[in-house]
């Protein structure tokens, strides 16, 4: 999927994307908590955050058919090719 001799730059790029991944998901948790009203001794919002929490993890499943769909065919036609199938032979 990436291009030749470039696979230890791509590998890096995706492991920095996922450390980054970490880190904010971990202050976007925090985030949460304090929204639903988690704490140290009051669970009672636990099932909201979850609940939220699920819906979000979802939510690239939805996005994922606004990727267009790029179909090639392959070999590229060329200007002559373009040309002499326009024109019609007349015996």
């Amino acid at each position: 999927l990436c291009p030749p001799r470039c696979e230890g730059l791509v590998m890096a790029f995706i492991m920095s994307a996922i450390s980054l991944a970490f880190i904010v998901s971990g202050y976007l948790g925090v985030a949460l908590a304090s929204y639903v009203g988690v704490t140290g001794d009051d669970f009672s919002g636990l099932p909201r955050g979850l609940l939220i929490q699920a819906v979000c993890t979802l939510l690239p499943i939805f996005w994922s058919s606004c990727i267009l769909d790029v179909k090639s065919t392959g070999k590229k036609k060329r200007n002559s090719d373009v040309k002499s199938k326009g024109k019609k032979k007349d015996n």
